[in-house]
């Protein structure tokens, strides 16, 4: 009578991408010290243009652990910001927040390009 539904976990997959959280570090390296110093410059040099970067410094100092919980909300809204910004440079973005010593890097890289 009734017929069990199966799912396609190949096909779920596109819909459910994996979420990251602090425990799960190993699908990308977020201490590419290169690549992420030359984002980080990018990036301030963006937030200085538009306006932005002492609200972004004064963020980043003030924070506290509620940059943990916008890091994981980064995480999670993922594939709604893809039109937006890369894969990638949310999850920077999101690592950076979790690391209160790459908060406090980027922050002195504000600093810099105010210079």
């Amino acid at each position: 009578m009734f017929h069990a539904l199966q799912l396609d976990l190949q096909l779920a997959r596109i819909y459910n991408q994996p979420v990251h959280s602090l425990t799960s570090r190993d699908s990308h390296n977020p201490f590419d010290q290169g690549t992420t110093r030359k984002d980080w410059r990018r990036w301030a040099r963006k937030l200085h243009r538009l306006g932005l970067a002492k609200l972004a410094a004064a963020f980043l100092e003030s924070s506290g652990a509620f940059s943990t919980l916008a890091a994981q909300t980064l995480f999670i809204s993922q594939p709604l910001l893809e039109p937006w910004a890369s894969k990638e440079g949310v999850n920077r973005l999101a690592d950076l927040l979790e690391d209160p010593g790459q908060s406090a890097a980027f922050r002195r890289v504000l600093e810099e390009e105010a210079q």
